[in-house]
């Protein structure tokens, strides 16, 4: 494109007749005879900007400083080069005298240009004019948030609610990935890594235009920042994983007054630990509760520690929520002496212990039972000569130490509850051992004949360690009964 930039005389002296020719507003002639008679070249065009349109195109402009060119000489090279190598690339195109812009339209999106100008006539070229690199095709990531200057007053520990602010790519290329959105706050208007992170957000992938809204954005300003004037900084791609086209463009800053607050003080330790409610299930083994009193109304959580010994470590350690007063232990393998001690704590830190308190728990033990959901004897109605037969049973140890020398009876008597001074030894079998949480051992169908007995209501029964041999936890859960009628 053409810009006529000058309004003068020239003269021209063709053979002995002299013409005044005068060019006032249209263009000028172009070409090498617009110029004709130059004794000099052209002075250097200045000011050269280059505009990156879209990734095809980018546009030239300059300043001309000369009255005698024939033209300009647009160079190119790819990449961001130094002036000197520059300097020495060849001409790509020309355009007319008093042109001061140019496009061009051959640029690949993914790459950087670095273009001069020159002047030319008949006598010469001027020397280049500035370099101006026009950057890739790049993504420009940008915040827009009117009404973030001022925030207001606040006081510390109190939730500040941030005006509503979108993410615009405003770049010439999509986002590559996701990227950080932080806000900060901060004493000064150069933010850095050291100021505290009032809260972050991932921000997706956006396309050449495409906007990122958030609606409604609540930081939590610390309870421990001082009082005064601070900044708080949204900056997106905080970290600077996208490369850009302009990276001095995301982030804005608004003000916020902080009033400051006491600091919250250490709670008062809380007192009158105990372990309560000591209970031993076959299941899961011994179960009790630690108590204490809350002393402190300030309190965040509380930890409570229990420890073989008086050496307490983190792993030692539970923590439960403020106003909690009571926590449940259970577990199989615990046994022996414990220390239990409980602290409160907040921001500010923790309280002193409580008193320490002791508790023993009954060294391991087995525990011997009949597992058998429905124990079954068949036929359930008999005369004495006849045989029945007793189902299959486990017997099993949900105790948490091994038993030794388990010894097995079929009980045939008069009770539900065996009493083994009166009734019939059906059979008896003893094995050496019955390892503890939840050893096992089964006992196939046996089949028994009945003894001379006066009719009525009897009971077959199975009993583990009927005769209370070994220590158990329970010894009331090792048998099981099933009735019969003798005709």
């Amino acid at each position: 494109m053409s810009v006529s930039k000058r309004c003068g005389a020239k003269l021209a002296l063709w053979g002995v007749a002299v013409a005044i020719l005068v060019s006032c507003g249209g263009d000028s002639p172009t070409g090498p005879d617009s110029t004709p008679g130059s004794t000099s070249s052209p002075l250097s065009p200045s000011n050269l900007v280059t505009d990156r349109q879209s990734p095809t195109l980018i546009e030239l402009t300059w300043q001309d400083n000369a009255d005698n060119e024939a033209g300009f000489e647009i160079t190119r090279v790819t990449g961001s080069l130094p002036s000197p190598l520059a300097a020495m690339a060849p001409a790509r195109d020309t355009v007319p005298a008093n042109t001061e812009s140019y496009r061009d339209t051959s640029v690949l999106p993914g790459a950087e240009y670095t273009y001069s100008v020159r002047a030319f006539n008949d006598v010469g070229s001027s020397s280049p004019s500035n370099f101006s690199v026009a950057p890739a095709a790049a993504p420009d990531l940008r915040i827009y948030a009117p009404g973030f200057t001022d925030m207001g007053e606040i006081e510390a520990g109190q939730t500040a609610t941030v005006f509503p602010w979108a993410v615009v790519n405003d770049g010439l290329d999509s986002s590559a990935s996701e990227c950080l959105l932080t806000v900060r706050l901060s004493r000064d208007t150069i933010i850095n890594a050291a100021d505290p992170v009032l809260r972050v957000d991932t921000v997706p992938q956006l396309r050449i235009g495409q906007q990122w809204n958030i609606t409604i954005h609540r930081v939590e300003i610390p309870v421990s920042t001082e009082g005064g004037r601070y900044l708080v900084s949204v900056k997106v791609d905080a970290g600077a994983t996208i490369d850009e086209m302009d990276e001095t463009n995301n982030h804005v800053l608004g003000q916020i007054d902080i009033t400051p607050v006491d600091p919250p003080a250490v709670p008062d330790p809380p007192s009158g630990l105990i372990a309560r409610d000591f209970a031993y299930y076959p299941l899961t083994g011994w179960e009790f509760y630690a108590s204490w009193q809350d002393n402190s109304d300030n309190e965040q959580q509380f930890q409570i520690c229990i420890s073989r010994n008086l050496q307490f470590t983190e792993n030692s350690c539970r923590f439960v929520p403020s106003d909690s007063t009571i926590i449940r232990y259970s577990d199989r393998n615990l046994s022996g002496r414990y220390y239990l001690r409980v602290r409160a704590s907040n921001d500010a830190g923790y309280s002193e212990y409580s008193t320490v308190y002791q508790l023993d728990i009954p060294d391991p033990k087995p525990d011997l039972t009949i597992e058998q959901d429905t124990f079954i004897v068949v036929p359930n109605r008999v005369r004495p000569g006849d045989e029945i037969t007793v189902a299959d049973f486990n017997v099993r140890n949900v105790g948490n130490d091994n038993a030794s020398n388990v010894t097995v009876w079929w009980w045939l008597g008069s009770s539900s509850r065996p009493n083994l001074s009166q009734g019939v030894l059906l059979r008896a079998s003893t094995f050496a051992s019955l390892a503890g949480n939840n050893g096992g051992r089964l006992f196939v169908a046996q089949d028994f004949t009945i003894p001379p007995l006066a009719a009525g209501t009897y009971y077959v029964s199975v009993v583990v360690d009927p005769q209370d041999v070994i220590d158990e936890f329970v010894e009331t859960n090792n048998h099981k009964s099933f009735r019969i009628t003798v005709e």
